[in-house]
């Protein structure tokens, strides 16, 4: 569904500056970016869009999750929200919490045509980066992930993980999907793949077997 009023969010007020003037990552509490229906179209579910009008180089929201390995991914556990932490010895962010917390909101769509997580949800306050789609269209791609290590000392700093935020690679305006390439930031991302073209040819060989089978007729001659 294409959500006319997105135009209408340039009138929200634009980010704060972080630690050295930076522009902070936006959340869905500060309205920097918002959550609706993809433009890729209903395959795609739902989408992240900038809430207001963001520059190039520009912090757009960061990509939340816990932070696990993938001996602790649990079976059956849906691997298209985990992104690979690159040099950090096999580590994932797993963005799944936010897309559940937004889908368990029986209320959205909102009146506004956004989606958005329960009253009181963690998420709110935190990045909402695992909404953002990839168009597979290289024209599209207006965003890209970086890594960033947290602030403090160089020995601590060297242990933890590093973040992972979204970074405008042009300028994007307010009401514009947001998209980036998985590339191998999305280490399951050819399992999901592969498990929908599976499917697919299961419904497809489903349809020919339909098509195909016998239905019995009276004999009008024995009759």
């Amino acid at each position: 569904r294409e959500i006319a009023h997105l135009l209408a969010a340039t009138e929200r007020a634009p980010a704060e500056a972080g630690q050295g003037g930076e522009a902070r990552p936006g959340t869905l509490a500060d309205g920097r970016v918002v959550v609706a229906p993809s433009r890729l179209g209903a395959a795609a579910g739902l989408g992240l869009f900038a809430g207001v009008d963001i520059r190039r180089g520009e912090p757009i929201t960061t990509y939340d999750g816990p932070v696990l390995y993938r001996e602790q991914l649990p079976r059956g556990h849906d691997v298209s929200y985990v992104l690979r932490v690159p040099d950090s010895g096999g580590a994932l962010i797993d963005g799944k919490p936010v897309a559940d917390a937004i889908r368990s909101n029986a209320a959205n769509p909102a009146s506004d045509g956004f989606h958005y997580p329960l009253p009181g949800s963690e998420w709110w306050e935190r990045g909402a980066g695992a909404m953002c789609n990839d168009p597979r269209a290289p024209p599209l791609y207006n965003a890209r992930v970086a890594f960033r290590r947290p602030r403090g000392s160089r020995s601590a700093a060297e242990l933890a993980t590093r973040s992972a935020v979204l970074l405008a690679t042009r300028d994007i305006a307010s009401g514009e999907e947001v998209y980036f390439n998985y590339r191998s930031e999305k280490p399951f991302e050819h399992l999901r793949r592969e498990k929908q073209l599976q499917e697919l040819k299961r419904r497809h060989k489903e349809e020919r077997f339909d098509a195909i089978r016998p239905v019995w007729m009276p004999n009008a001659a024995a009759s």
